[in-house]
């Protein structure tokens, strides 16, 4: 508002009191000889005819130039090498650590049979005794759910083993993949999830909840059996539950499956290293890059495991690059991963 009065005044317009008239200001006045006056508006000296018209706004000439010292965003790893939800991360499950390699997570891998029953949910008696145990080691915990782990005992609940029908493999071990489709299996699923989001979402023991429970390892896949695998409708189901349950709490799945990537999802590489950068269709990037999810990172977190066969080796002076043995650097500057399972590293 002043700005545009004084450019009135200089460029010779009748500039009227804010509001129409100053304050106590009726537009008359009494004189001398007691006869009210009018005020024509026109001051001393003043012909009533308008001023010169204002020239074009013109750029400013006014430069600045400042110097910034380097240091001034230098990276200072002394202040974030302590950070908590990344690094190099164990199981306490598979074994304590024999060596003191400092970590600031551990990896808690589940069968949903350990925390649903017929009753609903059993954190109380399964997870949160971990849940407890990790935060006593001053740990967040790194959470995936599974129903079906080559060569080990399904993790469908108990109560729904005789109405959930399996096809049994004997790929990776061997084992029965559930029919993902029954409605009983699908209602304890979604009820896992919700139950989940409810009870830990935002609890600060808890660092990522990986999207498990579909396919082999909870990895959504079933390879070589496509055929084994639920249905898309299935897939987005369990997608869309998890980010209504978990709205604080980071998310990651194996990949962009469905529409995760439009969702609130980060991503785990679970075969790091070993299949993440390549020309290959299948390995991690390309499937990223393919699903326009190659900037993810800069919204959702980036994690997974490197490869089990790759962590006796990929830091050794000897370690031969590969198609399947990457530069473990390189996979790191390209997904932006934060944390890696590597058990090796701490046993």
């Amino acid at each position: 508002m002043v700005w545009a009065l004084l450019l009135a005044l200089a460029c010779g317009e009748k500039a009227a009191p804010l509001g129409g008239m100053a304050a106590g200001d009726s537009g008359s006045s009494v004189g001398d000889s007691g006869q009210v006056e009018t005020d024509t508006g026109a001051g001393a000296g003043d012909s009533g005819e308008p001023g010169p018209a204002c020239d074009p706004f013109e750029p400013s000439g006014v430069t600045s130039e400042v110097v910034l010292s380097s240091a001034d965003w230098a990276v200072d790893d002394a202040r974030t090498d302590a950070n908590p939800l990344k690094g190099f991360i164990t199981s306490y499950l598979w074994a304590e650590p024999s060596n003191d390699f400092p970590d600031t997570m551990e990896f808690l891998y589940l069968p949903m049979s350990d925390l649903w029953g017929a009753d609903g949910e059993t954190f109380d008696a399964s997870l949160e005794p971990l849940m407890t145990a990790a935060a006593e080691r001053s740990h967040h915990v790194v959470l995936r759910v599974y129903l079906d782990y080559p060569s080990k005992p399904s993790g469908v609940p108990s109560y729904l083993s005789d109405v959930v029908e399996c096809v049994p493999y004997t790929e990776h071990g061997g084992g029965c993949s559930p029919d993902y489709e029954n409605p009983e299996l699908r209602e304890a699923i979604l009820g896992l999830i919700a139950a989940l989001g409810h009870r830990y979402d935002g609890d600060p023991r808890l660092g990522f909840v990986q999207i498990g429970l579909l396919g082999f390892w909870g990895e959504w896949h079933t390879w070589p059996h496509a055929e084994m695998f639920p249905s898309e409708s299935m897939q987005a189901d369990v997608l869309n539950a998890f980010t209504d349950a978990f709205t604080v709490t980071h998310l990651q799945a194996r990949r962009p499956a469905v529409h995760a990537a439009d969702l609130r999802i980060g991503f785990h590489d679970d075969s790091f290293a070993y299949s993440t950068l390549g020309d290959i269709d299948w390995f991690f990037w390309p499937i990223m890059v393919a699903a326009g999810a190659d900037e993810r990172w800069q919204e959702v977190p980036i994690g997974g495991e490197l490869r089990p066969e790759l962590q006796t080796q990929v830091f050794d002076e000897t370690y031969s690059l590969s198609t399947y043995a990457q530069d473990f650097n390189e996979c790191v500057a390209t997904t932006h991963a934060t944390y890696m399972l590597n058990y090796w590293a701490f046993n």
